[in-house]
């Protein structure tokens, strides 16, 4: 699992690092997707650039990597909008291929699924588990003791 973890984590700070630097040196091409029903087009750009380098180098960091991945968590479900505005606009995106444009929904969801296996967060299916009574259950689909969890962290 550490090495799952170490190779998650380096894609995701690639990944983040990288388009956190976009947003400041190809600033027009990130003010293009934009939806026009957001206000303060540019000052979101930088500020979401600022935070994307942010939460890659606190990715990288052992004690702070599940609070960067919860933060990413949030923020590529945010980013949502923005996802689907390329994707339904993708004229605005000439020098972008088809091809790319189209595989960026599944990319972004897969990021979400990286990001909340890194942040320690649950699967929902826990908390279903959680309310069922522990005696029905097989022992292998047991749900963990609170004692568990803090033993794993």
């Amino acid at each position: 699992m550490k090495a799952l973890d170490f190779i998650l984590r380096g894609f995701l700070f690639l990944v983040f690092f990288s388009t956190g630097l976009g947003h400041f040196l190809e600033t027009e091409f990130y003010l293009q997707m934009m939806p026009s029903y957001i206000p303060f087009h540019l000052q979101i750009v930088l500020v979401t650039g600022f935070f994307e380098c942010l939460m890659a180098i606190f990715i990288i960091i052992p004690e702070t990597k599940k609070y960067a991945a919860r933060f990413m968590v949030v923020f590529l479900l945010s980013y949502l909008p923005a996802v689907f505005h390329i994707m339904t606009n993708m004229a605005l995106f000439p020098e972008v291929s088809r091809q790319l444009l189209i595989f960026s929904i599944p990319a972004h969801l897969m990021m979400i699924v990286m990001s909340w296996y890194l942040s320690g967060w649950h699967s929902p299916m826990y908390y279903f588990l959680k309310v069922v009574d522990p005696e029905e259950l097989e022992p292998q689909n047991q749900p963990p003791g609170d004692d568990d969890e803090d033993q794993a962290a």
